[in-house]
């Protein structure tokens, strides 16, 4: 590497690429020696493909196929973006004029901890870049909605200290929940494989993002409210729930608070 960034994306490029063995393995007699070879690089890894184009001809474009179709369906059924509109539609519901930012697509294949293949994933994202997305005309703050390393170590030392049990689970698709507020709504350039044009005039479609999406700046951030709302708010808190261990099987509701010093942290 050249740069200190290229040695960094280097080393972190080790933790999620699959290894030709594990490729080898999962594929069986659906790939060749000389397939296995063209889609390995020179430290043994198996290669993503770079865009739409590249995994058509390759022997999984099968699992691609389907990876893409699960993440725009999913896309499509939590109406994140509007279906594509010519200039005066989005004009009529009020969107501003703007250069369409681009939604790539990014194509891998996961592992699971063994270090086998887990599953091939298709991930949309909109590149909200400075050179598209600028602060303070099409987003203004932003925000990381995950907790505070410092209450993440002191749980931790809870859960040892005190014998606690531990959990964990995903919001699947969390970004996608959140609506976004109108001023922050941009006009999407689709990928060259999902273009559309209009049959009379020949205008180029685009879509309108209203929510949530990876790569839009204040995605992070319109999600962290939603969430803070479900959580605080009366669809969760008045759900009534069983006392484990009760007498009579006491009926009890939740009650859950914001920690002060960490917006991330919740106490039930």
């Amino acid at each position: 590497p050249n740069t200190l960034g290229e040695l960094v994306e280097r080393r972190a490029s080790r933790t999620f690429l699959v290894t030709a063995k594990a490729y080898e393995t999962y594929m069986g007699d659906r790939i060749t020696k000389e397939q296995l070879s063209s889609l390995t690089d020179e430290r043994g890894l198996i290669k993503n493909p770079k865009n739409w184009k590249e995994w058509q001809t390759r022997p999984d474009h099968k699992e691609f196929s389907e990876a893409e179709i699960t993440e725009m369906s999913t896309i499509a059924s939590k109406h994140v973006m509007t279906s594509p509109m010519t200039q005066a539609e989005r004009d009529k519901m009020g969107v501003r004029r703007m250069t369409p930012v681009p939604l790539m697509k990014i194509w891998e294949i996961k592992k699971d901890p063994s270090g086998a293949v887990d599953k091939f994933k298709c991930r949309a994202v909109l590149m909200g870049s400075p050179r598209f997305l600028k602060r303070g005309r099409d987003y203004w703050k932003t925000y990381a909605a995950t907790p505070i390393i410092a209450t993440m170590r002191i749980m931790m030392f809870l859960v040892v200290q005190l014998g606690w049990g531990r959990a964990q689970g995903d919001i699947k698709c969390a970004y996608l929940e959140a609506m976004l507020k109108p001023e922050e709504r941009v006009v999407v350039q689709p990928a060259p494989e999902d273009r559309e044009y209009d049959d009379v005039t020949g205008e180029e479609l685009f879509p309108v993002c209203e929510k949530g999406l990876y790569g839009h700046p204040a995605s992070g951030r319109r999600f962290a409210q939603e969430r803070e709302e479900y959580i605080t708010g009366d669809t969760f808190n008045h759900e009534k729930r069983v006392r484990v261990g009760a007498k009579g099987g006491q009926v009890i509701k939740w009650m859950a608070k914001k920690c002060l010093y960490d917006p991330c942290a919740y106490v039930f």
